[in-house]
């Protein structure tokens, strides 16, 4: 049997190795198949990574959307009957037998109100919306995006809103004993016809015409009242000039001008309560409150417009309220 040679220097294999250590065909053949394995093995890797790229892309907006607003849908619908409950209390149409208690309602409910839209808005802004460019753009993340930015404006509206409406109850709550004072002023004035009668009444009238005007003159309206606090300073400087003039009239033909001043000071008198009255609707109208009001109540509906998409669509789990 003739010996094994080199398959490449020709020279005899000792033990099947080339004494110039030239490796053999046959072991370069038996090495190109462990090559083979490795490029497979990477190629099943890419395919494995590939795959899950794929359902990271498909799955993860839906995901991240659900991260993004699962909290803070549920924190918006308490909030939002705290925040509507306030608007109701607002004062409306309120009388001099019930303004305390429409204010006081207000004010208590706005001080439950503010709390909750704070808890809201912090939760949110701890939530930052998905960056990355291709996957933000992937449905449901848009419409999460921009319900979270509604849910944003509606809790710092709503926390300026609630403020400016305390504002305006805290002033209607010092004014109130205003009501009392208009009213002690008219019993005193009396119907008063002859100077001797004006006499008479002067010496209790001057002090509570006074006194009007210094607690008019104390309070500090909010920005909403500012031209309804100085109609109602106007009208008690008013009184008080008239209540003077009142003093003065004397001699003849004193019993026609006497009776004229005195209802003229009745009539300011109603003004001045009718002022006052009417300041919580001033606020709604020329001070601002009503429009601000309409265009949060158009927010929370769009939010759960959105919030309902989101769920019955999308199958991200959400709240949603009813508002």
């Amino acid at each position: 049997m003739s010996q094994a040679t080199c398959t490449r220097c020709g020279r005899p294999l000792r033990n099947g190795v080339c004494p110039r250590g030239h490796p053999q065909r046959a072991a370069r053949r038996r090495a190109r198949p462990k090559r083979g394995r490795k490029l497979l093995v990477a190629l099943l890797i890419l395919a494995l990574l590939a795959g899950a790229a794929w359902g990271a892309f498909r799955w993860y907006p839906e995901r991240a959307a659900a991260q993004l607003l699962r909290g803070p849908s549920e924190t918006f619908a308490s909030t939002a009957d705290a925040y509507n409950a306030a608007v109701h209390a607002f004062p409306t149409q309120p009388t001099a037998e019930t303004l305390e208690t429409q204010v006081s309602a207000s004010v208590t409910t706005s001080a439950r109100a503010r709390p909750a839209l704070a808890d809201l808005q912090g939760r949110i802004e701890a939530r930052d919306p998905v960056t990355i460019p291709v996957v933000r753009n992937r449905d449901p993340l848009p419409l999460a995006h921009r319900v979270r930015a509604r849910m944003l404006d509606f809790a710092i509206g709503g926390l300026e809103l609630i403020a400016d409406m305390e504002g305006v109850s805290t002033y209607l709550q010092e004014a109130a004993p205003l009501l009392e004072t208009a009213d002690e002023l008219e019993s005193e004035l009396g119907t008063p016809r002859t100077p001797r009668d004006v006499d008479g009444s002067a010496e209790a009238v001057r002090p509570v015409a006074g006194r009007l005007v210094s607690e008019l003159g104390a309070l500090t309206p909010p920005p909403e009242l500012t031209a309804t606090h100085e109609s109602a300073r106007a009208i008690a400087e008013r009184i008080q000039a008239d209540l003077t003039e009142l003093d003065d009239v004397t001699g003849r033909g004193a019993e026609p001008i006497i009776r004229s001043l005195a209802q003229q000071i009745r009539r300011q008198l109603g003004s001045l309560r009718e002022t006052l009255l009417s300041a919580p609707e001033e606020a709604r109208d020329a001070g601002g409150l009503g429009a601000r009001i309409d265009h949060l109540e158009a927010v929370q509906e769009r939010i759960v417009r959105g919030l309902l998409r989101l769920r019955n669509r999308s199958g991200v789990a959400v709240t949603v309220p009813t508002v």
